[in-house]
């Protein structure tokens, strides 16, 4: 399951979920942020999910409309086509794809991404490139116990008092 205006088509239909699924809901998420917050279908989305707000219709709380849309290639709806830079809308369309094979992976994204950033705004590209780079440094894969015994010891305590209950 999953909040229905960011479920990818498998999610739907009850098949396999991957990282493609993600990339899915990342496409709504970037389609919002380019639209001041209207979601493909072409509503703006908090006025009337998950609940209407005034007199909106109740249509987009139930599932059969997401269902529809779901199922539609383009989903990208006319009134938000104009609102968003052609190449962000190759990049959303793709994410948004029926066809799990035909969207593009995370690192496709984020290297896409990146490279519309890098030819707007060099100094941004910079920056966010740095901030990337960073925190994949301070990543890692230490067991919890290694860089955070504090943490750890609270964890084990938690897991043993609501254990049974899990």
């Amino acid at each position: 399951e999953g909040s229905r205006p960011y479920m990818a088509p498998e999610q739907w239909n009850k098949e396999p979920l991957s990282s493609k699924t993600d990339v899915f809901a990342l496409g709504v998420i970037l389609c919002e942020l380019f639209t001041n917050g209207y979601h493909p279908v072409g509503i703006k989305l908090g006025d009337y999910w998950p609940k209407p707000i005034g007199e909106n219709s109740k249509k987009w709380t139930g599932t059969k409309p997401w269902k529809i849309w779901i199922k539609k290639e383009d989903k990208l709806d006319k009134s938000v086509l104009t609102q968003i830079p052609s190449d962000i809308k190759d990049l959303i369309s793709r994410m948004l794809s029926t066809s799990i094979s035909q969207r593009p992976s995370i690192e496709e994204v984020l290297e896409e991404i990146l490279s519309i950033t890098n030819s707007l705004c060099p100094e941004s590209y910079n920056q966010i490139n740095f901030q990337i780079n960073y925190h994949n440094q301070k990543a890692h894969n230490k067991p919890l116990k290694e860089y955070w015994s504090y943490l750890f010891s609270r964890w084990n305590k938690f897991e043993e008092k609501f254990a049974s209950g899990i």
